[in-house]
C-alpha cells in the first residue's frame, strides 16, 4: 500500500514529466506516448514510469529513444522538483496489442 506522500510524488513526477517529454521528445511520425502509471518506491529513490506506445508497431523504436534520453528527462526532472531526494526514473514499456 502506498503512503500519501508517495502518491504526491507519483502524481508530481507524471505531470512533471509527462510536460517534459511533450515538449522535448520528438516520437515516430503519427505516434502516441502516454504515461499510463508511476510507481514510486517506499524510499523514494527510484520510480517505475509506465508507458504506452500507439501505434503498436512504432512502439519499440519510440520506446527505445524514449529510455536513450531518459537521462537527459532526469536531468530536466531534477532541475523542476524541488525535493530533499528526486527518484531515479525507470521506463517500461506496455504493450496492448
Amino acid at each position: 500500500m502506498s503512503s500519501l506522500r508517495q502518491l504526491k510524488v507519483n502524481e508530481l513526477i507524471r505531470r512533471e514529466l509527462s510536460e517534459i517529454i511533450m515538449r522535448e521528445f520528438e516520437a515516430p511520425e503519427n505516434s502516441l506516448v502516454t504515461i499510463s502509471d508511476v510507481d514510486t518506491s517506499s524510499d523514494l529513490s527510484s520510480t517505475k514510469v509506465s508507458v504506452s506506445i500507439f501505434p503498436i508497431d512504432q512502439a519499440n523504436k519510440a520506446f527505445g529513444s524514449l529510455r536513450k534520453m531518459s537521462g537527459f528527462f532526469q536531468k530536466l526532472l531534477n532541475r523542476r522538483l524541488r525535493m530533499k531526494m528526486i527518484p531515479r526514473i525507470n521506463f517500461y514499456l506496455i504493450k496492448n496489442e
